[in-house]
């Protein structure tokens, strides 16, 4: 966490600096389009010098902190290639999870002289199968990202949130909301959430690292 603060805060600081130095680079253009921009009684007038380095220093800058959002913008879509993925976890799939160990019986006391019938043994739990399938709504590269939408999601709706890892995709990382019964009931809940992109599927071939 604490390399995800560094990272962060260079890369702030380092697209504010190259923010201003492109405005300070292009003072010269801008004090020239300014100037062909204000009327002809503006420029011989006796206080032109000082409206337009007023004026080039307002678009100076805005376009400095434009251009500081752009390069921070630019800097995060490579963090994949900077920033080392987390080690792999100890995962436990779906089924293992779901499983609830079977108390066993308590011992039946002997009493002589008196008949017991036989008494039922203790019946299993419910086995009925979860259903298969969830909507993933977005995939992605790092874990961190993944987990803020878990989390998002998490508090949005009352269905299950899951972090899952499919080692074999270039975005390994998927949030899944569900259990639904069956694809349609998966697709009514993406419309009614208003989500453009995902997809129902199953677990088969995914990791569940984390559930909400």
């Amino acid at each position: 966490m604490l390399l995800f603060s560094y990272w962060f805060y260079t890369k702030m600081a380092v697209a504010i600096i190259l923010g201003f130095l492109v405005a300070y680079w292009l003072k010269k253009l801008i004090r020239v389009i300014l100037t062909r921009m204000m009327p002809v009684q503006q420029r011989m007038a006796d206080d032109f010098f000082n409206k337009l380095t007023f004026r080039s220093t307002i678009v100076g800058f805005i376009l400095a902190i434009a251009s500081a959002g752009g390069l921070y913008w630019a800097f995060t879509q490579f963090d994949a290639y900077f920033v080392p993925p987390p080690p792999p976890r100890p995962t436990f799939s779906a089924a293992e999870e779901s499983i609830a160990p079977v108390p066993s019986p308590a011992p039946i006391p002997i009493v002589e002289e008196e008949e017991f019938s036989p008494m039922a043994s203790p019946q299993s739990p419910d086995e009925t199968p979860l259903a298969s399938y969830y909507l993933q709504i977005y995939a992605f590269r790092q874990r961190s990202s993944a987990e803020e939408q878990v989390q998002k999601w998490a508090a949005k709706t009352d269905h299950f949130v899951l972090l899952a890892y499919a080692a074999a995709d270039l975005e390994p990382y998927k949030v899944l909301i569900g259990p639904f019964s069956d694809t349609a009931s998966a697709k009514a809940f993406q419309g009614r959430q208003g989500l453009r992109k995902g997809f129902p599927r199953t677990l088969d071939h995914l990791d569940i690292l984390s559930d909400e």
